[in-house]
């Protein structure tokens, strides 16, 4: 995995706060904190049919918030956009095919502007026999 953000540095397991992930106040114990404008390239090292998890602005800055996230394949097609996502709106849930696919682009996106653009990716896993 490799990533790149506009502001400080992604994190494991917590939001780039350090606070515990948490969207429309419903916590998770597992994902990635980030922040807008982010580039999170993934390699995909287990054999499955899906990617899946879900995304959403962390609750640490729901109330000002606000981005795009977007899942592409090496070729830069589009699997997954969320469209514009709001602070304290529950978290968007998305399941990508990896047929033929052993790495993916995860990014977050400003709308308006990467203020207070604290973004989760949460729950992530490969599923289904491939």
């Amino acid at each position: 995995m490799r990533s790149a953000q506009s502001w400080d540095e992604l994190r494991f397991d917590v939001a780039i706060s350090g606070s515990p992930l948490s969207i429309a106040g419903v916590s998770y114990p597992h994902g990635l904190g980030t922040h807008a404008d982010s580039f999170i390239r993934w390699r995909v090292d287990r054999a499955g049919r899906y990617f899946v998890g879900a995304c959403g602005i962390d609750d640490h800055e729901a109330a000002r918030g606000k981005t795009m996230f977007r899942i592409r394949d090496r070729s830069e097609k589009a699997l997954y956009e969320s469209g514009e996502v709001l602070g304290g709106e529950l978290a968007r849930r998305f399941r990508v095919s990896l047929l033929g696919r052993k790495e993916l682009l995860l990014e977050v996106r400003k709308v308006d502007s990467t203020d207070y653009a604290h973004a989760d990716w949460v729950d992530l896993a490969v599923q289904g026999d491939p």
